[in-house]
């Protein structure tokens, strides 16, 4: 886990020292699709966390 951790905090770490010349790399439709990716993986990820929220709830308002 430990390690998982390192491995991460140095890839970001080099994502946001290099993001300028990353960005110069990468055409401006190619971002655009990445950036509409995430936001889509993001918005099913709060989906998910309301659908529980509401499924516990519904759970113990229906059978008390």
């Amino acid at each position: 886990m430990f390690l998982a951790v390192v491995v991460l905090s140095v890839l970001v770490y080099f994502c946001y020292a290099y993001a300028p010349k990353i960005t110069k790399v990468v055409p401006p439709s190619t971002a655009h699709g990445i950036l509409r990716v995430i936001a889509f993986i993001l918005l099913c990820i709060g989906v998910q966390i309301a659908w529980n929220g509401l499924s516990a709830l519904l759970a113990q308002i229906i059978r008390p």
